[in-house]
């Protein structure tokens, strides 16, 4: 399944880089009903790239045929992230703590300059393998996804305000 979001955070794309390796960043973000606190891992930049590795932890109820093959407390997963300052792109890598083969996703990511502001632009595949239940299910981590990302902007705007 392809995800594409493309969306503006409200200050310029240098100040968005610097906010991604300040660990008081991680630490204002507000849990979600189906996703708990971030956990960083790495935060450094090393030869002008940006290099992050945040686990995150889902913190909401599965429906019960779902709970069948999964268990809601090994939904943990770590995305990783790249992002070259010179030229402001670069990947995301999502790795699940559990369940390894059951998901995959690599998308790219692009911060522009707009005007003073930074648009994003996230785009990449997601691969749910699930038996049953994977297109419902990748299309419920597609749209959590989205919604983290709308959710992530607006919290850097204030964070970096």
């Amino acid at each position: 399944m392809r995800i594409d979001v493309t969306q503006v955070i409200g200050v310029p794309r240098a100040r968005v880089a610097e906010a991604l390796v300040d660990p008081a960043w991680y630490a204002s973000i507000e849990t979600r009903p189906t996703l708990g606190a971030p956990e960083p891992l790495l935060l450094q930049v090393l030869d002008d790239v940006v290099h992050t590795a945040v686990r995150w932890r889902y913190a909401g109820t599965l429906p019960s045929a779902a709970s069948r093959f999964i268990d809601a407390d090994r939904l943990t997963w770590v995305i990783e992230a790249r992002l070259a300052l010179a030229t402001f792109t670069g990947s995301i890598h999502v790795v699940p703590d559990h369940y390894e083969g059951l998901l995959s996703c690599e998308a790219s990511l692009v911060l522009d300059d707009d005007d003073g502001a930074t648009l994003e632009r996230v785009s990449g595949a997601l691969d749910v393998k699930v038996p049953l239940f994977g297109d419902a299910v990748e299309r419920a981590i597609a749209t959590a996804f989205e919604e983290h990302l709308l959710a992530e902007a607006g919290a850097l705007e204030r964070y970096c305000a």
